[in-house]
């Protein structure tokens, strides 16, 4: 009967590991980093890598949009006198501006609000939260696909071109800044007062201003971080290096579960069997080394990708676990199609400009005339 639960629990890990270890490559948008490791008792205590905020946490929920935004809302910047403005560029659409607008502005919490109770406007911003929302739920991105994974590689394979950028920023740029000027003006919020209270007033100008500030800043993190990874012969190798450590200390947990749970059951059932007791004490804790070995391995592998970027002000703008995100992202595009560097390269250029764009917007930006 002991036999045959030690050979069961060992089934059950062995399965584990190897379900770990084959779905975590999973092409997906939606990953999250790796869950931390649980240390043995009393004994083991490390660091882990930093659980990602959820959407429920670092970002206010956003309406859904029952219709697309009106196509002359905003002017495409290619629309002249007598022509049709555009709509689409490869497969995307106005109503991923429109949304991802919207999104940034529900992100935006100025000083003395519900939400941020500092003396300076905040951006919320969770990188992988916004990403699910176009990963998943394919907000504005058009495709003709009957699953998932084909949908994104569908968009994917027409969209990072460097002539699709290039036309997606000539015919949807001034569309989207204006998107975000109007409906972050449009935006409202709940500010405390003097007595305690919150009142509800749409945002001034100075903290509409504010918001396209901290949205540039952000661009701009994310632009130069896309530049230093596209640049660096080393980001992949260090991208595939820090992932593989990462897998490894989850099969090291793994094993010092099974250990655990083995030494409790003999404790149990033959509490009299010191002998075996000892040995799989001794394995138990020959298990929990091993999960301090494969934590500090971790840790140095993700220091050293996040070395990356150490030395870039705005890419440090980005928080760690947006760093590391944006690295697995990028890795998984690039893996299988190094020839897309080009593209990001192109990418965090024009992010570039749309981010001194918006500083132009917040420093000339005027109240809305009455209507």
């Amino acid at each position: 009967m002991h036999k045959a639960r030690v050979i069961i629990l060992a089934v059950v890990v062995v399965c584990a590991a190897l379900a770990a270890y084959f779905l975590w490559p999973s092409d997906t948008l939606h990953e999250q980093v790796p869950a931390p490791i649980q240390p043995p008792r009393e004994q083991l205590a490390q660091p882990t890598i930093p659980d990602l905020p959820s959407p429920s946490e670092a970002l206010p929920l956003v309406q859904e949009q029952e219709t697309p935004p009106r196509e002359d809302e905003y002017p495409a910047e290619s629309e002249t006198a007598g022509e049709e403005p555009i709509t689409s560029v490869a497969n995307l659409t106005l109503l991923f501006f429109d949304d991802l607008a919207q999104r940034l502005v529900d992100c935006y919490h100025p000083a003395g609000t519900t939400h941020n109770a500092g003396d300076k406007g905040a951006l919320l911003l969770s990188l992988s939260a916004v990403n699910r929302a176009y990963g998943v739920d394919m907000i504005g991105l058009d495709h003709s696909s009957t699953s998932l994974l084909e949908a994104r590689e569908e968009i994917f394979s027409a969209l990072l071109q460097p002539e699709i950028i290039d036309a997606a920023w000539q015919a949807f740029a001034a569309y989207f800044k204006q998107a975000l000027i109007d409906h972050s003006l449009a935006a409202v919020r709940s500010f405390a007062g003097p007595d305690g209270t919150y009142v509800e007033r749409p945002l001034s100008v100075q903290e509409v201003a504010e918001f396209l500030r901290l949205v540039s800043a952000s661009m701009r993190g994310h632009a130069q971080a896309v530049h230093l990874y596209t640049q660096s012969a080393q980001s992949r190798k260090r991208t595939q290096a820090w992932l593989n450590s990462s897998i490894d200390a989850l099969a090291a947990n793994s094993r010092y579960q099974f250990a655990e749970e083995l030494l409790e059951q003999v404790l149990v059932e033959f509490p009299e069997n010191q002998e075996k007791i000892n040995v799989l004490r001794g394995e138990r804790d020959a298990a929990g080394q091993d999960i301090l070995q494969a934590i500090k391995t971790r840790e140095e592998q993700k220091a050293l990708l996040l070395s990356l970027y150490e030395n870039d002000a705005s890419a440090q703008n980005l928080s760690e676990a947006d760093l590391l995100y944006l690295s697995k992202w990028l890795f998984r595009r690039l893996h299988q199609h190094p020839d897309r560097v080009t593209a990001f390269v192109t990418l965090a250029a024009r992010l570039h400009e749309f981010a001194a764009e918006l500083v132009t917007a917040a420093d000339t930006i005027t109240a809305p005339a009455p209507e």
